[in-house]
Order: C-alpha cells, then structure tokens, then sequence
C-alpha cells in the first residue's frame, strides 16, 4: 500500500498529459481494492518491490519512456515545460 502511493506521487505543479492523468486515476482505485490490478501497475509494483528490498533494477528500451503500450509509464513528462519525472527513482525520497 505504501509502496503503491509512493509510485502514483507526481510533484506538485507538473502536468501530466490527459491519458495518463487517466491511468493514474485508474492505478489509485486499483490500489484501493476498486479495480483490479492490471498488467501494467502489476509489472510497476514488481519493479517498485525489488527497489524496497535493495535489489537494482535496470529497464532499457525505447519503449520505457514513451510508454508506447499504455500500460508502463516509468518516465512521466510535463506537459507545461517538457521536464520529466520518474516516479520508481523518486520512491525513498
């Protein structure tokens, strides 16, 4: 649970494009037992578990950052100035 709020944190002032704002919306009903937990925030919780308990984790590939298939979303990028932000770097902040 805490592990999940963590991740759906985005800083203050940064806009998230609409789909996404979407996804996340829909990632804080899963965590909440409303939904259930789909393929990407499964995968997302799995990467976020190995961090907590010291295991490193590398993702590579074009597709990590656009989230092209809908469903990862590692990089976050603000709509308003183009800064980016990555919710599994930020989660021991």
């Amino acid at each position: 649970q805490e592990l999940s709020s963590k991740m759906l944190e985005v800083p203050e002032g940064f806009v998230v494009q609409r789909q996404v704002s979407k996804i996340y919306e829909d990632r804080q009903k899963m965590a909440a037992g409303g939904l259930p937990i789909n393929w990407g925030f499964a995968e997302t919780l799995a990467y976020a578990t190995l961090l907590f308990e010291g295991h490193p984790v590398r993702m590579t590939g074009q597709y990590v950052g656009r989230g092209t298939f809908s469903h990862r979303h590692a990089v976050l990028h603000n709509q308003k100035d183009d800064s980016v932000y990555v919710p599994l770097a930020n989660l021991f902040d």
